[in-house]
């Protein structure tokens, strides 16, 4: 698989999931299998999220991966959301471990929306510990999110896509569009296609 997508000019830059490291039940085995995938595949990066308050867990459970990710060559991306999309918290996770294996996927929608955190504001926490990009657009509707394709809601995406490339990124920005979640989305064959168009015409614009 590795040759063949090799030959077609592809990569598998990041292993996504919703493993909840925070949560009571222990998603460390998945992690750990994931990362055996990861190494096989020669895929670089592995998420994890964090979305109830137990960070204590979280710190616990990292103690223990880190280790094995660095012997499998992968590093483990923590996700700007849930608990920590407020990205100081997220900062001070990384400045307390500081290793090459744990760095940052920067959501770009979720410290936005969830606690108003300017585009800079999230750089300059997450810095120096970026290395993925998730992106979507939405507004609030009655107090509630209503996801909407690129470019039809409000999130600053512009400017954050300057703010990455003033700062030489050069990584993947991908969407994220699960309607496994969100039922009522639109088709992905729709979506993805505008997504490709609409990205290139503001990567002209930069």
């Amino acid at each position: 698989t590795v040759r063949l997508l090799r030959e077609k000019k592809l990569a598998i830059p990041c292993f996504d999931t919703s493993y909840d490291i925070s949560d009571e039940a222990d998603v460390t085995p998945l992690l750990i299998d994931l990362m055996d995938v990861a190494k096989q595949m020669q895929v670089p990066y592995i998420v994890a999220v964090a979305l109830t308050e137990h960070e204590d867990r979280v710190r616990e459970r990292l103690e223990y991966l880190l280790p094995l990710a660095e012997e499998a060559g992968v590093a483990i991306l923590m996700k700007s959301s849930g608990i920590y999309a407020d990205t100081a918290r997220l900062r001070a996770l990384m400045d307390s471990f500081a290793c090459d294996q744990l760095a940052a996927l920067w959501d770009i929608h979720h410290p936005y929306r969830y606690y108003r955190e300017s585009p800079q504001k999230t750089y300059e926490n997450l810095k120096d510990w970026i290395c993925y990009c998730h992106v979507k657009d939405s507004v609030m509707v009655d107090d509630k999110v209503e996801y909407r394709m690129m470019g039809y809601g409000d999130v600053p995406i512009f400017d954050t896509l300057k703010i990455l490339k003033d700062h030489g990124y050069e990584g993947f920005i991908t969407l994220e569009w699960t309607k496994r979640w969100c039922p009522d989305l639109q088709e992905p064959g729709i979506v993805f296609a505008h997504y490709a168009t609409y990205m290139r015409y503001l990567m002209n614009q930069l």
